[in-house]
């Protein structure tokens, strides 16, 4: 179906009653976004894009989409900016997966784990975060990198109750 231009603007209808349920959703902002782009339709891909690079910002994808998008339009220097944003983010993204996967094979390694806590605060991954400096402080009681980077986090957010 996906050859036919009914099958496209079909697509393009589904994804943007998503969006309209779920405007914070990354995801279905590129979904519209790619069905937009097949349709030819570049400015409501644009904006879709651009509002998927902001909700997701640590995704190379959406900037990817954007090159595209930017080139089919003409706009050179933006489409060149935005394929370098991609190619930041792929390569960050490479960066941490290697370290994830080196974590495992040396897990008391406590420079890697202050490294992959120090990534996750910078994505905004609390969670992940804490748990890194923690395990530092476990095999390293007061160390200092780490008792900085859970002050840095702050609190544990609480779930707010009625």
């Amino acid at each position: 179906r996906s050859g036919v231009p009914g099958g496209m603007k079909d697509a393009q209808a589904s994804f943007s009653r998503a969006i309209a349920l779920k405007p914070n959703v990354g995801s279905y902002q590129e979904r519209y976004g790619v069905a937009c782009l097949r349709a030819n339709d570049l400015a409501s891909a644009t904006v879709a894009f651009i509002a998927a690079s902001k909700l997701s910002p640590h995704k190379a994808f959406p900037y990817q989409q954007l090159a595209v998008v930017f080139n089919r339009q003409g706009r050179v220097q933006d489409a060149r900016d935005a394929s370098k944003i991609a190619q930041d983010i792929a390569h960050d993204e490479n960066l941490l997966k290697q370290a994830q996967n080196l974590s495992m094979v040396q897990p008391k390694n406590i420079g890697l784990l202050l490294v992959l806590g120090d990534r996750y605060r910078d994505l905004g991954l609390k969670a992940p975060a804490r748990l890194q400096y923690e395990r530092i402080l476990e095999l390293k009681p007061g160390h200092p990198e780490a008792t900085k980077g859970l002050q840095l986090l702050g609190p544990i957010d609480e779930p707010q109750t009625p």
